[in-house]
């Protein structure tokens, strides 16, 4: 069964994620470091000036070369509360999405609860890199990092969300159940298939290409944007607070998602209770 958050603490865990957004927020302006809101986090903003309503985490864009000065200089000015987790800064993380998690709490999605490392209450970051102007090559390396991305989970997680029903959903579910042991058992480096998604995804930074792609994300052909439609950034009230976007947000959405500001039906307004969710001592959901 998938249940949904109740009220309360849907929004305890929003203001605990808010809270996380702000000091990483913080960090970016004091070294004017760019960042932008993404997915659901940025349809909020443009349609609830908030949190999409049913919604419960928060996504935020970065270029490389900003996250990868945003990551070294999170280890000195928010060590304290934070750790930037990867595949190489956390043993057993066996994921591609980049989390700011708050030390002290735990956040331990369902289909994560396999994975034996530390989960914590977090902002997700995605990172954008150049995207190449062929693109027969830009589809061949979104195929090779969506592979090498699910490989990477599995050798944490036997239970990946799989979108098939009935018969065929239990047999694709069995498939990655033995797949998840035959990797554990031949100790398949997650570290390295990170490390090998990271090449890929860099390989057209050293050019000019004029825009810009997320190779780690459910629809990487629908995140290319210009650059000239991501800069200058847009400004927008999220929570009470202002929140930086793609210049041309509506642009962006519509590619991605179509007519983002119709509601979806009543069904489709879910989320998903994580299995294990502790706030700290510090009353982090306070904000």
């Amino acid at each position: 069964m998938i249940r949904q958050y109740d009220k309360d603490t849907l929004e305890k865990l929003k203001r605990a994620e808010l809270h996380i957004l702000k000091d990483f927020i913080a960090v970016c302006e004091k070294y004017d470091l760019k960042y932008f809101i993404c997915w659901g986090t940025a349809i909020g903003a443009v349609r609830h000036q908030g949190f999409i309503p049913w919604d419960d985490d928060i996504d935020v864009g970065m270029l490389r070369e900003d996250y990868e000065k945003f990551a070294k200089i999170a280890k000195k000015e928010m060590s304290d509360h934070y750790y930037v987790t990867t595949p190489k800064t956390m043993k057993n993380y066996a994921s591609g999405v980049i989390k700011v998690q708050r030390l002290g709490t735990k956040f331990v999605p369902e289909f994560s609860r396999t994975m034996k490392c530390r989960l914590c209450l977090h902002i997700d970051i995605f990172v954008f890199d150049n995207a190449d102007e062929d693109e027969e090559l830009l589809k061949k390396k979104i195929h090779k990092v969506r592979t090498i991305s699910k490989i990477l989970f599995l050798c944490g997680s036997p239970y990946p969300e799989v979108p098939m029903k009935g018969v065929i959903g239990k047999i694709a579910k069995a498939i990655c159940f033995m797949a998840h042991y035959v990797f554990k058992i031949t100790h398949l480096s997650i570290r390295w298939l990170y490390e090998k998604m990271e090449k890929i995804s860099k390989s057209a930074n050293d050019k000019d290409t004029g825009s810009v792609i997320c190779y780690n994300c459910l629809k990487p052909m629908q995140s290319k944007m210009k650059m000239e439609d991501l800069f200058p950034l847009a400004e927008m009230e999220f929570e009470g607070i202002k929140v930086k976007l793609p210049g041309n947000y509506d642009k962006y959405l519509t590619n991605y998602y179509g007519n983002y500001m119709e509601l979806p039906p009543e069904d489709k307004r879910v989320n998903h209770v994580a299995y294990i969710v502790d706030f700290d001592k510090d009353g982090i959901e306070n904000g």
